[in-house]
């Protein structure tokens, strides 16, 4: 199990009737199917502070709620040949591009040049 997951409540409470039960925390990492230093981990921790709780997260608040990513990606969508400044300018949408980029790869919206193609010649319009 990578870093970057955390066990759930239910896991937690797993992990710790099991070690109660004097489980060794390699028996109950295998058992639970866990990574053993995400176990050893949570165990050492539950063992100096009694507390299961996840730890708060530091990090900059979100600046866009659910319905502004929702407003971003419709107006994306329907002046899909502006760029994303004007898209941004025109909507009254106020995050910078970076964060607008982000929000749009995040739910599958990717910038795109139009092909060019040739124009039809006289022959070509009139058949």
């Amino acid at each position: 199990m990578p870093r970057n997951i955390q066990l759930s409540d239910f896991e937690k409470g797993q992990i710790i009737g099991m070690h109660k039960l004097g489980a060794t925390k390699i028996f109950i990492a295998t058992v639970l199917n866990q990574d053993r230093s995400a176990v050893f981990r949570f165990l050492t921790r539950y063992g100096e502070q009694g507390n299961i709780e996840t730890a708060l997260r530091s990090g900059r608040p979100l600046i866009m709620t659910n319905m502004d990513e929702q407003n971003l990606i419709n107006a994306t969508i329907r002046y899909r040949d502006q760029p994303l400044n004007e898209i941004l300018a025109n909507n009254g949408i106020n995050i910078s591009r970076s964060i607008a980029r982000r929000i749009l790869h995040k739910h599958g919206i990717w910038g795109r040049i139009a092909a060019k193609k040739p124009g039809l010649t006289p022959r070509q319009a009139e058949a």
